[in-house]
């Protein structure tokens, strides 16, 4: 059933859906679960919302007004009860979107813990005709267990979302790269440090944080350079934390964003000290270009282009 539905999904909303995915207790094979198939869709942008929401409609979505509408607007179909189908819109790459597939990931390897939270599921069975107080007590149960499932998800691994550029633990991440950088080519403090965090916070950019067990170790960012062509910058992982991947990670999510905002190909410098970067580009299909733009008198700049579709 989720993947005819997705099929009609992929059909209507065309590029703006960057991905569709199940979750919900459906999404789970052993858990019992309601006959409401629910679905996750991935955009790139979330306002307008009419970019999603009028062709939903058009499927016989009814989008419920809410406070979380900035950030995980809700819809369903039919639209009265009982509904068939339900769905949460989040932004590629940001936190929610990665909150509800850790979860749904946890549970699928985790069998004893699904097992846990089928229970849990159907205690609600029992109260939803009791008291407030035993309906609170079990949302908050409830919430504790999504919490400590997420966290478990979690742990260990590098979980890459978009940052907000402005906060210290990206301005930590930029200053370190800066100082790498001058540690390599030479400089002084104000050399490598042009960093303006209002450029990743325009339309059709991002700035993206990797952390590991709640500590900012990577970053990543893309921003327009001309026409659909963007600039990736601001690569980094952490002297300490690399050679595990990492910067493999934030790059193929700097791609996937980039590619959901429209962009044909990417650009992106780095130095000729740094052979570990240049094998990164090289092995993710990047192919070496004359230096372009600020780049074009760096001496010692090294340029890479990727197409992304």
């Amino acid at each position: 059933m989720f993947a005819e539905e997705a099929e009609r999904l992929r059909a209507r909303l065309g590029a703006v859906a960057l991905s569709i995915d199940h979750n919900g207790s459906t999404s789970v094979p052993g858990l019992a679960a309601k006959p409401v198939i629910d679905m996750q869709i991935s955009v790139a942008e979330m306002q307008p919302m009419d970019l999603y929401r009028e062709p939903l409609r058009r499927l016989g979505y009814v989008h419920v007004p809410d406070a979380d509408d900035c950030f995980c607007p809700f819809f369903h179909r039919p639209e009265s009860w009982p509904h068939t189908h339900h769905i949460h819109v989040v932004q590629a790459g940001g936190a929610e979107e990665h909150r509800t597939l850790a979860f749904r990931d946890h549970l699928r390897r985790h069998a004893e813990v699904a097992r846990r939270y089928e229970a849990l599921k159907r205690e609600l069975v029992a109260v939803e005709r009791r008291d407030r107080e035993a309906r609170e007590d079990y949302a908050r149960a409830k919430t504790d267990f999504v919490e400590q499932t997420i966290a478990a998800a979690d742990a260990g691994q590098l979980v890459v979302t978009l940052g907000d550029p402005r906060k210290p633990e990206a301005m930590g991440l930029v200053a370190a790269l800066s100082a790498e950088l001058r540690r390599r080519y030479g400089g002084g403090d104000g050399d490598f440090t042009d960093f303006h965090p209002d450029e990743f916070l325009a339309r059709r950019s991002g700035f993206l944080v990797g952390r590991r067990d709640g500590r900012a170790i990577a970053c990543g960012a893309f921003c327009g350079l001309e026409g659909d062509v963007c600039e990736i910058k601001r690569m980094y992982v952490a002297d300490g934390e690399r050679r595990r991947g990492h910067a493999r990670r934030v790059l193929a999510a700097v791609e996937r964003l980039a590619r959901g905002h429209g962009y044909t190909a990417a650009r992106l410098q780095t130095g000729d000290d740094q052979s570990e970067a240049m094998g990164l580009y090289e092995n993710a299909g990047y192919r070496r270009i004359a230096r372009f733009g600020a780049y074009v008198d760096n001496q010692r700049g090294v340029c890479f282009e990727k197409a992304l579709v």
